[in-house]
């Protein structure tokens, strides 16, 4: 949770619920890792979406 910045646990419960790992934080989707894009706010359905667009699986 903690790598997910400030308030993180809202994140961490969402990427537990979709059954994303610790290790999918240090994935790098377009350039930026998905730990990065979650404190920048992105919502953890659209990285999900990103993801499947860049054919890479994030559920691991």
């Amino acid at each position: 949770m903690r790598a997910l910045g400030g308030d993180g646990a809202a994140a961490a419960r969402a990427c537990q619920v979709f059954g994303i790992g610790p290790a999918a934080l240090d994935v790098v989707l377009d350039g930026r890792q998905v730990r990065r894009r979650l404190r920048e706010g992105t919502t953890v359905t659209a990285l999900l979406a990103l993801a499947t667009e860049r054919g890479v699986d994030l559920r691991r």
